[in-house]
């Protein structure tokens, strides 16, 4: 087993609070309104860009 680079760290940490924030704003949007299902729809468009950028060939 490797040990985890500090950049690996912070990558995942803010994929993960990313992620977190997401599920906030879609749970609430009864409250909320409709904003923040726009704001994570882009959330999710940020997510699979970075997945394409940093991840792609990386793995397997």
């Amino acid at each position: 087993m490797r040990a985890i680079s500090a950049a690996d760290f912070e990558a995942a940490h803010s994929i993960v609070r990313h992620l977190w924030v997401m599920g906030e704003h879609a749970s609430r949007s009864r409250e909320w309104g409709s904003e923040p299902v726009r704001w994570t729809a882009r959330g999710r468009e940020f997510l699979e860009s970075w997945e394409a950028e940093r991840l792609t060939g990386r793995f397997f």
